[in-house]
């Protein structure tokens, strides 16, 4: 019984003396220092989920590559589409009514001559979406090589020249249609627009103000619950809510250029690439500033593209450029 009570109280004193550690180094401990084995609310080791969704968005600019010409001698450069499919890129050449590939190794080639076009996108079936500028039409380009006009008038109007595409997962189409490809006085429809093509075929305008406003680019966000607008003539990018069915609700402001805003496009975490007078703008999805891509020239449109989907595609005037992101 006392060989027992004689051992408590020996394991009392072990305890009490830190397990183990002997008694200079708790003595020279600082007054205010913390142990390996003791923790803190502020030292605790932060729940994964908490911390995603305070995670500071991560600008697209860091680690960029250089801006490189992979292409020049046109005139003027618009529409880049890029075919996963095929790894090829097509973009039009607005004066020379001429739409070009761009192929996987390098080599640029006519693909549709004798063609007015501006603005391209491929839909769901690999068919190509052409806004054709003067030819006044969205029409679509069929497999067997046909086209197919998709919308030509609004109540029984002539479209102005559309200009370019953004596509909805449901079939739904939407478009610009400033006056760019014809004299201003010669349109009927007596402004500039927006519009939505449903799948069905429906054409509706939401957006009808003065003909010189210029909207211009157009782009979803990957949710696609929302829809940017790039007007040229004010440099503003305007944005539109999108209801799960395609509609259109309510507009904002989403953010001002330096100006002349054309062609966009938007990547999978929702930054807003736009062509204006500086470069290519980038903007978070809160609309702030990322920074700005310089190009050699003024750049009308850009997409994204490569076998990673991290290459941006840009045309500009005479030349057509490339960029790696990360």
């Amino acid at each position: 019984m006392r060989k027992t009570i004689l051992t408590i109280a020996t394991l009392m004193l072990y305890f009490s003396a830190g397990c183990g550690s002997d008694s200079s180094t708790t003595t020279d401990a600082e007054p205010n220092a913390v142990s390996d084995e003791q923790t803190t609310p502020e030292q605790e080791t932060p729940d994964p989920t908490t911390a995603d969704e305070t995670a500071s968005p991560t600008n697209p600019l860091d680690g960029i590559g250089t801006v490189e010409r992979i292409g020049s001698g046109f005139r003027f450069l618009e529409g880049p589409a890029y075919r996963s499919s095929d790894n090829t890129l097509l973009f039009s050449d607005i004066p020379d009514n001429t739409i070009f590939r761009l192929l996987a190794d390098g080599t640029i080639e006519p693909f549709r001559e004798n063609q007015q076009t501006n603005g391209l996108l491929f839909d769901s079936q690999d068919r190509l979406l052409i806004a054709t500028h003067g030819g006044r039409t969205l029409s679509r380009l069929e497999d067997n090589d046909t086209v197919t006009v998709l919308a030509e008038r609004f109540d029984d109007a002539l479209l102005n020249s559309p200009n370019d595409i953004a596509l909805h997962t449901n079939g739904d189409v939407y478009f610009t249609d400033p006056p760019f490809g014809i004299a201003p006085e010669a349109s009927e429809v007596g402004c500039s627009g927006v519009y939505r093509l449903t799948a069905a075929g429906d054409l509706s305008r939401f957006w009808c103000n003065g003909i010189n406003t210029f909207p211009n680019g157009i782009a979803l966000s990957p949710n696609q619950d929302e829809l940017y607008v790039a007007f040229s003539g004010s440099g503003e990018i305007m944005r539109w809510q999108v209801g799960p069915d395609g509609s259109i609700g309510a507009t904002d402001s989403f953010a001002t250029t330096a100006g002349s805003a054309d062609g966009m496009v938007v990547d999978a975490e929702g930054n807003l690439f736009v062509t204006t007078a500086a470069g290519v703008e980038v903007f978070a999805p809160d609309g702030t500033l990322w920074g700005v891509i310089e190009v050699p020239e003024q750049p009308a449109n850009c997409t994204l593209g490569g076998p990673d989907g991290n290459t941006l595609f840009i045309t500009a005037r005479t030349g057509l450029y490339s960029v790696q992101l990360q």
